[in-house]
């Protein structure tokens, strides 16, 4: 078995390669060109640039870091039919928009050219389109699976992202940045959304930096406040 590669693109710039050897251990190197400019940052603190490699644990906190936690992982690892303990499969299969400006993508498989004008394109949801994909999140988190849309978010609360258009919800085009994350209600909790919204309204009043939020009821499941990335 030969190894497998995923390459790291910020902004559609090569940072380096994800690589997954015959064992299944990871590994991480810089690509010369990112190490090469001085403005370049680290992927993180725990990766600082360096021409030499970084093994699976040096790089594991980070990339994994990249993918859904606990029963999310579970069932989308499910739906994806690979090993829910298998970064590397997982961000295969989920790393086309992680948090932040990253793509991680197969070896010859370039990012997208989305310009800024693309989100025209993206058809926005209706309601039952939004319902659709709230009642779907319980067995494809993420939408795990779903054609055309390769979407990682951390975390073990059901969400995922997506795009304003016009003040309108609708699922981003292939390579198209996301904007906010649509986070439904936890289901064996109640008022979850509401106590969201309040805590990060009182955040926001006492001078606190909050992401954008704001909430839609679609006459049925309540839709919670979407959050910025």
């Amino acid at each position: 078995m030969t190894t497998k590669v995923l390459n790291v693109w910020w902004d559609s710039r090569d940072v380096g390669q994800l690589t997954q050897d015959r064992h299944g251990d990871i590994a991480f190197q810089y690509a010369d060109s990112w190490l090469g400019d001085q403005v370049t940052p680290p992927l993180s603190a725990s990766l600082p640039k360096r021409p030499e490699q970084f093994s699976r644990r040096e790089c594991r906190p980070f990339f994994g870091g990249l993918l859904p936690e606990e029963s999310q992982r579970l069932v989308a690892a499910q739906a994806l039919g690979v090993s829910p303990g298998n970064d590397f499969a997982l961000l295969d299969r989920l790393g086309g928009d992680v948090a932040g400006a990253l793509q991680l993508l197969p070896e010859g498989e370039l990012p997208a050219d989305v310009t800024v004008n693309a989100g025209a394109q993206s058809t926005p949801l209706d309601d039952a389109g939004i319902v659709r994909i709230l009642d779907a999140l319980p067995n494809r988190p993420l939408l795990a699976g779903e054609e055309g849309l390769r979407l990682s978010l951390a975390g073990a609360q059901s969400k995922v992202p997506v795009v304003v258009i016009d003040g309108r919800i609708a699922l981003p085009l292939p390579g198209q940045p996301t904007t906010h994350i649509l986070k439904p209600p936890i289901a064996r909790f109640k008022g979850t959304t509401e106590n969201e919204a309040f805590v990060m309204s009182l955040a926001a009043a006492i001078g606190l930096d909050v992401a954008p939020r704001r909430g839609k009821n679609c006459g049925g499941p309540s839709i919670p406040p979407a959050r910025a990335i």
